[in-house]
């Protein structure tokens, strides 16, 4: 987006928090209110950059379905960004990279980069992954309850 702005003139953009928000609760959109300030908000990962997907011909056939397609244009085309739909189709995207990126050989270089996320995130990465299923879980469960504090 940056290279576009300044080709058009653009001194400067603004930008939303882009924090960790619910993946499990995708209307709870609101950048001032993360789980997280440490990490980033999985909405706004580009999947078509990603290879495991662009190689994944099963994605690739996913993405290309006319309901998919049709999916995405209703999606970008909306007054108002449709979090759950954004978040529902990149969710999916995102699964079939990770098959597409579990077929990785161990020694493979984007393998060593994700062992090495891994290691630099840390106990931080661990706990934001943890809250994340079990926010998840809860709401599955229908649970409406926010917050860990609520939690058994």
């Amino acid at each position: 987006m940056l290279p576009e702005v300044a080709r058009r003139g653009g001194a400067f953009i603004g930008l939303n928090p882009i924090h960790a928000l619910y993946p499990a609760s995708p209307e709870s959109a609101s950048p001032y209110s993360p789980s997280s300030r440490r990490w980033l908000n999985i909405i706004y990962i580009d999947v078509n950059a990603e290879e495991d997907f662009t190689d994944n011909s099963q994605a690739q056939a996913w993405w290309r379905q006319p309901q998919t397609q049709s999916r995405i244009h209703a999606a970008r085309e909306a007054l108002w960004v449709d979090y759950s739909e954004v978040m529902a189709l990149k969710i999916t995207a995102l699964r079939m990279a990770w098959q597409q990126f579990t077929l990785r050989h161990h020694h493979d270089e984007r393998v060593a980069a994700f062992q090495r996320f891994i290691a630099e995130g840390g106990e931080s990465l661990w706990h934001q992954a943890v809250y994340d299923v079990a926010h998840r879980q809860h709401q599955t469960q229908g649970n409406a309850r926010c917050g860990w504090e609520t939690w058994p």
